[in-house]
């Protein structure tokens, strides 16, 4: 859901830095060194979302993801999203803003407030309202199955990709009529 709002600002920063009057080798060796931490730290982040969140992977167009489900209704989930989260947070405390460049300072600044919203909005149990009109997991897999979603139906393999992901469906119902 917002994991798209991240993917995309991330990726409008890092055309921003590409497009940087400031050229490479007159910022200081020690914001190579923040710098190199910091897309550490986002390439972790990013790939770690992507595993908590294959619905959200496939919607950035990562094929390694067409066919995975997690059900994101269960407590384990949560904590691991929110281990994520905190982990992230405490990480991103570590780099010092002032040897950033501009640009860096502010993928940063869009991580740090991505992370403090994604934790804030784990106080809420949203996984006990699964279902809604607007956005919900059937409405996602209906919109993917229809062809002119995410979810990509070029090849045989793209189709037994969806056909398992479905797979785990059946599991997310029970965890949404548990709860």
């Amino acid at each position: 859901m917002n994991f798209i709002k991240i993917t995309a600002c991330i990726v409008a920063l890092g055309s921003l830095a590409a497009c940087s009057s400031t050229p490479t080798s007159s910022i200081p060796s020690a914001v190579g060194s923040a710098a190199a931490q910091l897309t550490a730290l986002g390439d972790r982040y990013l790939e770690r979302g992507f595993e908590l969140n294959p619905i959200g992977a496939t919607r950035t167009g990562e094929e390694r993801y067409f066919g995975l489900f997690v059900n994101d209704l269960t407590p384990e989930h949560r904590a691991r999203e929110r281990a994520l989260q905190t982990e992230t947070l405490a990480a991103l405390k570590t780099i010092d803003e002032q040897q950033l460049s501009p640009a860096d300072q502010l993928t940063r600044s869009i991580l740090q407030y991505r992370v403090t919203m994604r934790l804030a909005e784990l106080q809420y149990d949203f996984d006990l309202m699964p279902l809604s009109q607007f956005r919900s997991l059937p409405v996602t897999l209906v919109q993917f199955a229809s062809t002119e979603g995410a979810q990509p139906f070029r090849t045989v393999k793209h189709y037994e990709q969806f056909l398992q992901r479905l797979e785990g469906l059946p599991g997310w119902m029970d965890s949404a009529i548990g709860n």
